[in-house]
């Protein structure tokens, strides 16, 4: 109905001075076009994070790509660099681990809490020897 009437468009568009979507990467085609009938060209805000995975590649994609810009013609990308969970030397660590994905768009995280202390690599084939050895250590893991 939003597609084949113009009047039903436009009073449902008036209805939202702009509308919020969290977490874009989970959005699907349906969903995608919902937004832009709804919206307008310029009434939408979309969040999302920008690593793509298997779960969240066919919207990270969307939202990353012309299409998204054609059905957006204002919108703008602002980038969420600043940090305020982990330390610089977790961010420096998760930046390195994907700053060879092609699909990535970059940007450099700063971290509100200072270095941190250094990281230790563990490898395991799955999380029951780290949980034991930590159970062992006294340590209580997440």
């Amino acid at each position: 109905m939003l597609r084949e009437s113009t009047p039903t468009r436009l009073k449902w568009q008036a209805r939202f001075e702009y509308i919020h979507v969290d977490e874009y990467q989970d959005t699907n085609r349906v969903q995608y076009e919902l937004m832009r009938l709804l919206t307008g060209p310029s009434k939408m805000f979309a969040s999302s994070v920008t690593r793509t995975s298997p779960s969240t590649a066919g919207a990270a994609q969307m939202f990353h790509s012309p299409e998204f810009f054609k059905g957006f013609p204002a919108a703008r990308i602002v980038r969420l660099e600043h940090n305020y969970r982990s330390t610089q030397n977790i961010l420096n660590a998760a930046g390195a681990v994907v700053a060879n994905n092609p699909e990535r768009l970059g940007k450099s995280l700063s971290a509100e809490k200072g270095g941190g202390a250094n990281l230790k690599y563990f490898e395991a084939r799955d999380a029951r020897p780290r949980l034991n050895s930590s159970r062992r250590a006294g340590a209580h893991p997440e």
